[in-house]
Protein backbone atom coordinates (compact mmCIF):
# COMPACT_ATOMS: atom_id res chain seq x y z
CA UNK A 1 0.00 0.00 0.00
CA UNK A 2 2.84 2.75 -0.62
CA UNK A 3 6.09 3.36 -1.61
CA UNK A 4 8.55 0.09 -1.73
CA UNK A 5 10.29 -0.55 1.34
CA UNK A 6 14.10 0.92 1.08
CA UNK A 7 14.90 1.07 -2.61
CA UNK A 8 13.78 -1.62 -3.83
CA UNK A 9 11.35 -0.93 -6.75
CA UNK A 10 8.23 -2.30 -7.65
CA UNK A 11 9.76 -5.03 -10.44
CA UNK A 12 11.91 -6.12 -8.31
CA UNK A 13 9.13 -6.92 -5.99
CA UNK A 14 7.03 -8.36 -8.99
CA UNK A 15 9.90 -10.56 -9.50
CA UNK A 16 10.64 -11.65 -6.34
CA UNK A 17 6.95 -12.20 -5.72
CA UNK A 18 6.64 -14.66 -8.34
CA UNK A 19 9.87 -17.07 -7.25
CA UNK A 20 8.30 -17.16 -4.01
CA UNK A 21 4.63 -18.09 -5.89
CA UNK A 22 6.74 -20.68 -7.78
CA UNK A 23 7.89 -22.05 -5.02
CA UNK A 24 5.24 -22.60 -2.47
CA UNK A 25 3.00 -24.34 -6.05
CA UNK A 26 6.11 -26.63 -6.50
CA UNK A 27 5.89 -27.86 -3.11
CA UNK A 28 2.25 -28.25 -2.83
CA UNK A 29 2.17 -29.94 -6.09
CA UNK A 30 4.86 -32.36 -4.82
CA UNK A 31 2.30 -33.49 -1.97
CA UNK A 32 2.87 -35.73 1.15
CA UNK A 33 6.30 -37.31 0.07
CA UNK A 34 8.20 -33.74 -0.37
CA UNK A 35 11.36 -34.76 -2.12
CA UNK A 36 13.51 -32.77 -5.28
CA UNK A 37 11.92 -36.25 -7.18
CA UNK A 38 8.41 -35.42 -6.13
CA UNK A 39 8.66 -32.08 -7.15
CA UNK A 40 10.42 -32.49 -10.29
CA UNK A 41 8.20 -35.14 -11.45
CA UNK A 42 4.88 -32.29 -10.85
CA UNK A 43 6.67 -29.56 -12.11
CA UNK A 44 5.11 -29.88 -15.84
CA UNK A 45 1.98 -30.11 -14.04
CA UNK A 46 1.82 -26.54 -13.06
CA UNK A 47 1.27 -25.08 -16.95
CA UNK A 48 2.20 -21.92 -18.18
CA UNK A 49 1.88 -18.39 -17.55
CA UNK A 50 2.91 -15.05 -19.58
CA UNK A 51 4.96 -15.01 -22.79
CA UNK A 52 4.68 -13.27 -26.35
CA UNK A 53 1.73 -11.31 -26.51
CA UNK A 54 1.95 -10.41 -22.35
CA UNK A 55 4.52 -8.09 -20.53
CA UNK A 56 5.64 -11.22 -18.64
CA UNK A 57 7.98 -13.99 -19.75
CA UNK A 58 6.83 -17.23 -20.14
CA UNK A 59 6.92 -19.39 -17.20
CA UNK A 60 6.59 -23.25 -17.64
CA UNK A 61 8.47 -26.02 -16.72
CA UNK A 62 9.41 -29.14 -18.65
CA UNK A 63 10.27 -32.48 -18.30
CA UNK A 64 14.02 -32.89 -17.00
CA UNK A 65 15.11 -29.42 -16.94
CA UNK A 66 14.45 -27.03 -13.99
CA UNK A 67 14.65 -23.92 -16.02
CA UNK A 68 11.31 -22.51 -16.11
CA UNK A 69 11.77 -19.13 -18.09
CA UNK A 70 11.04 -19.80 -21.66
CA UNK A 71 10.98 -16.67 -23.68
CA UNK A 72 13.36 -13.98 -24.39
CA UNK A 73 12.87 -10.71 -25.77
CA UNK A 74 15.47 -8.60 -28.17
CA UNK A 75 16.52 -5.53 -26.61
CA UNK A 76 18.99 -2.69 -27.63
CA UNK A 77 20.57 0.51 -26.41
CA UNK A 78 19.62 3.93 -28.24
CA UNK A 79 21.32 6.70 -27.23
CA UNK A 80 18.93 8.88 -29.13
CA UNK A 81 15.83 8.11 -26.49
CA UNK A 82 15.24 9.42 -23.12
CA UNK A 83 14.77 7.48 -20.22
CA UNK A 84 11.85 7.16 -18.92
CA UNK A 85 13.10 5.99 -15.43
CA UNK A 86 15.50 8.87 -14.11
CA UNK A 87 15.05 11.65 -17.65
CA UNK A 88 18.54 11.23 -19.15
CA UNK A 89 19.66 10.95 -22.58
CA UNK A 90 19.56 6.81 -24.02
CA UNK A 91 17.18 4.22 -22.41
CA UNK A 92 17.00 0.66 -23.43
CA UNK A 93 14.63 -0.67 -26.33
CA UNK A 94 12.64 -3.92 -26.82
CA UNK A 95 12.35 -4.77 -30.19
CA UNK A 96 9.58 -6.34 -31.37
CA UNK A 97 7.70 -8.96 -29.22
CA UNK A 98 8.51 -11.60 -26.81
CA UNK A 99 9.76 -14.47 -28.50
CA UNK A 100 9.34 -17.84 -27.40
CA UNK A 101 13.07 -20.09 -27.25
CA UNK A 102 14.12 -21.77 -30.10
CA UNK A 103 11.49 -19.34 -32.40
CA UNK A 104 14.51 -17.15 -33.87
CA UNK A 105 15.66 -17.12 -37.28
CA UNK A 106 18.42 -15.92 -38.97
CA UNK A 107 18.16 -13.97 -42.02
CA UNK A 108 21.61 -14.19 -44.65
CA UNK A 109 22.71 -11.10 -42.71
CA UNK A 110 23.05 -12.95 -39.03
CA UNK A 111 19.81 -10.22 -38.21
CA UNK A 112 16.43 -12.32 -36.68
CA UNK A 113 13.83 -12.21 -39.23
CA UNK A 114 10.57 -11.17 -38.46
CA UNK A 115 11.62 -8.16 -35.98
CA UNK A 116 11.05 -4.68 -37.28
CA UNK A 117 14.13 -2.82 -37.67
CA UNK A 118 14.60 0.92 -36.69
CA UNK A 119 15.33 3.07 -39.25
CA UNK A 120 17.77 6.13 -39.10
Amino acid sequence: GGAPPGSVEGKTLTSLAREWLMMANLIQAAGPNLTPDTMAAQSTSLGATGGPGTPDERLEFRQGNGYWTRDVRLIYWNPHLTSGYNGDPGAYLQVGDRRTLGSWQASSDGQPLGVPRERQ
